[in-house]
């Protein structure tokens, strides 16, 4: 079973993403390549591939601390 969603990470921006897994093919297909949609950078670091976008964005969840945002 193929999984739906890729994450990525900037290596420049340090900035993530997600992109769905078949448009990355059909596009890797045809000779096209990846960029972060911030800088426009090629350096990515693919992260991980899920079914859920729930599951992905599970690590990176974040709170308000004394009216700061902060990453658990």
């Amino acid at each position: 079973m193929q999984e739906i969603y890729t994450s990525y990470q900037c290596k420049r921006c340090k900035k993530e993403f997600v992109l769905v897994t078949e448009d990355l093919e059909d596009h890797k297909h045809i000779g096209k390549y990846v960029v972060c949609p911030y800088c426009c950078n090629k350096e990515l670091n693919k992260e991980k591939r899920s079914d859920s976008l729930k599951e992905i964005m599970k690590a990176r969840s974040y709170k308000r601390k004394n009216g700061a945002i902060q990453q658990k």
